[in-house]
């Protein structure tokens, strides 16, 4: 007797930073964005690494979005003006070229701060 076998993505939701490797980041499918009172969930077209000397890792993730541009430089965020104007609808205020910590020591909803979250490709799975 013969069974149907249906091959579904698992997918996996965690932190991002521009510490995670980059096998890692190439998953990546959706990014949300959280405040204490608001959320966004955006699909991510492409990553791109950068390096950068004076940052937290030597090099910043560029994620492109739906929306617009998010560069990750460690755990601190930056958005280019048409992702602050989708986040400010949303009612998550990040103005263009203002870095905002997410997670970490001193950033987090616990903080009053944003969290940044991803979801990721973790291969198929059959179930």
């Amino acid at each position: 007797r013969e069974c149907p076998i249906q091959v579904a993505e698992a997918s996996e939701k965690r932190a991002v930073s521009s510490a995670l490797p980059d096998a890692d980041l190439s998953e990546l499918k959706q990014l949300r964005i959280s405040s204490a009172d608001a959320w966004l969930q955006l699909r991510v077209t492409g990553v791109q690494r950068v390096p950068a000397p004076a940052s937290q890792h030597g090099s910043v993730m560029v994620l492109y979005t739906n929306v617009g541009q998010a560069v990750l430089d460690g755990t601190f965020l930056h958005v280019d003006q048409p992702m602050s104007t989708v986040l400010a609808r949303s009612g998550i205020v990040l103005p263009p070229d203002v870095r905002a910590e997410t997670g970490g020591e001193n950033g987090g909803l616990e903080n009053g701060g944003l969290e940044l979250l991803g979801l990721f490709n973790t291969g198929p799975a059959a179930t």
